[in-house]
């Protein structure tokens, strides 16, 4: 609600008047750097960055070694095929999984721990579908070698990024998440 023509302001707001203690003595003073930066009047390059300091990251090409870079590279041009995820996503590989962290007791196989494991082939997973030319789902499903649990071990995360880094197909640090 506006003020009428000719009404005089006895509510509680009055121009220029501080009526809280803790406020008065901000009363003409300008804002913080942080509270400046955050409102917007701060954003000026040549404020923020002043001469002569040198940005922490000039002239660095990578975090990561050119070996990584490439196995990284190499993975981000070569997506996972649709019947690789269809094979995974299959109730049979959940079965699978269970199977093997049962056999194992839900226990890391290298480091003992328990919680946040995978199930890991022995003989690799795409090598068993190249060597029995899998190219449906109906002929991964009627591949014994595919779903033995004598070729499945249970790995904690860490372990297995450990054993795919040993065999050489370690293809980034995205692919190693924690597992609940």
């Amino acid at each position: 609600m506006g003020m009428h023509k000719g009404q005089t302001n006895s509510g509680s707001f009055k121009k220029g008047e501080h009526r809280n203690t803790y406020t008065e003595f901000k009363k003409g003073q300008s804002a913080s750097p942080a509270t400046q930066f955050k409102s917007g009047v701060r954003n000026n390059p040549n404020y923020e960055f002043p001469k002569g300091i040198i940005p922490w990251n000039k002239g660095r090409t990578g975090v990561y070694s050119e070996e990584v870079r490439q196995k990284i590279s190499n993975t981000l041009r070569k997506p996972e095929t649709p019947i690789v995820r269809a094979i995974r996503d299959h109730y049979k590989m959940k079965e699978w999984i269970n199977a093997i962290y049962l056999r194992d007791n839900y226990t890391c196989q290298k480091c003992r721990q328990r919680g946040g494991l995978h199930a890991h082939h022995i003989k690799g997973f795409i090598l068993i579908l190249r060597e029995h030319k899998i190219r449906t789902i109906e002929q991964a499903l009627t591949c014994k070698e595919l779903w033995d649990i004598s070729n499945g071990e249970t790995l904690c995360w860490k372990c297995h990024r450990k054993t795919h880094k040993k065999i050489g197909n370690f293809t980034g640090v995205k692919t190693w998440t924690r597992r609940q």
